[in-house]
């Protein structure tokens, strides 16, 4: 099987669950380099019920993480310790779902600063 018809299939499958539900959460989780921005962004472009998220998007910024390391106690506190901002990522799953948004873009990974919700119709 082909990269293309890969994204094909999964493409079939989300189309199918997005028909039985009015706004679907799907992770992608893997090694760098396997595809996963590749198929996210056909799936995105291939059904509008499908707002792309990138997770690294809602890291807290390196400041805040280079202090809270400093703070660990030992080696297992690193893997228990929040690095994310899951709030603001539920709050922006919420606006989707309720359709208050179509679309988001963010530059808190690159840039450390937030610049969330930039809604298209």
């Amino acid at each position: 099987m082909t990269f293309a018809d890969a994204q094909k299939t999964v493409l079939e499958k989300v189309n199918t669950w997005t028909k039985e539900k009015d706004k679907l959460v799907i992770g992608i989780d893997g090694i760098t380099g396997v595809g996963k921005t590749t198929i996210a962004n056909y799936l995105e472009q291939n059904n509008p019920n499908i707002l792309l998220i990138h997770i690294d998007d809602f890291m807290s910024p390196l400041d805040f993480r280079k202090d809270e390391v400093s703070k660990l106690k030992g080696p297992t506190d690193f893997f228990t310790h929040n690095w994310f901002e899951y709030n603001e990522l539920r709050n922006i799953i919420s606006q989707f779902r309720s359709g208050e948004i179509k679309c988001y873009k963010t530059l808190a990974y690159k840039k450390e600063k937030k610049m969330y919700q930039e809604n298209l119709i």
